[in-house]
């Protein structure tokens, strides 16, 4: 089944909250070039979220979030609720990104959490990813482990959507360079798994299945075509606008190339 492409930049903690306004103000002057056949999604930090959010309202660019807590309300000092995120026009969330799993000590268990809060509020998509840390570790075996911990007890209603971004850690940032094959094989395990623990229609309703290893304007066009790639998660080459739209353009094609 075919499913709507996505384009999600992952901004991190890289730019100052002037630099995220005009990195904001130029990709709305580049979303008026025309119309997509898919989605683009900027996920800045909080500080500016609302901000963003609020220069991007009229655009076809989405608004997402770097992180969630584990609860929609409680005493839980320095996080973030995903009900405010919905409040602040937030459409999608990030949640067990590599870089929380592996700094901040983010387990599966709290992951689980996180997931279930973020569907308890019927609005916010959760980009839920997964990965492996060494190139030659089966990555379907880490993909059991971490699907079946992190969606443990997650019920999926028939409007809901859940997005999966496979992230193989070896890939980001260490100039190795992942082939096609791997990809569609990791995907295809993901697939696999996702399928068992819910089913088959399940999958093809409610998931989409997103790549994420530093993909950049050089190397998008390879992933477009992938069986079961339904998208990019980008990282650094999100922070430039042109660098960005040109990923979009790869992906979606109907996005007018930058001059």
């Amino acid at each position: 089944m075919a499913k709507t492409k996505i384009v999600i930049g992952n901004w991190k903690m890289k730019l100052g909250a002037g630099q995220s306004l005009r990195l904001a103000e130029s990709l709305r002057s580049l979303s008026a070039a025309g119309k997509f056949k898919g989605e683009i999604v900027i996920c800045p930090d909080f500080t500016v979220l609302e901000d963003v959010g609020r220069i991007i309202k009229k655009t076809p660019i989405r608004l997402g979030a770097q992180n969630a807590a584990l609860e929609g309300r409680g005493a839980l000092t320095g996080e973030v609720s995903p009900l405010n995120l919905k409040e602040l026009g937030a459409y999608y969330v990030i949640i067990g990104h590599s870089e929380r799993r592996e700094i901040m000590g983010e387990t599966d268990a709290l992951i689980n959490k996180k997931m279930a809060a973020v569907l308890e509020t019927k609005k916010l998509i959760p980009i839920l990813c997964v990965g492996e840390k060494r190139r030659g570790q089966d990555p379907a075996a880490v993909f059991q482990k971490q699907l079946t911990a992190d969606l443990k007890n997650i019920k999926i209603a028939p409007a809901q959507k859940i997005i999966v971004a496979y992230e193989p850690l070896w890939a980001i940032g260490t100039g190795k360079v992942i082939t096609g094959k791997e990809v569609l094989r990791a995907h295809a395990a993901v697939r696999h798994i996702l399928e068992k623990i819910y089913s088959p229609a399940i999958f093809a309703r409610n998931f989409r299945l997103v790549y994420g290893g530093s993909v950049d304007e050089k190397n998008a066009a390879n992933f477009a075509g992938l069986a079961d790639v339904d998208g990019v998660l980008v990282g650094g080459a999100s922070l430039t606008a042109v660098k960005f739209w040109k990923i979009c353009v790869s992906l979606l094609k109907s996005a007018r190339r930058p001059e």
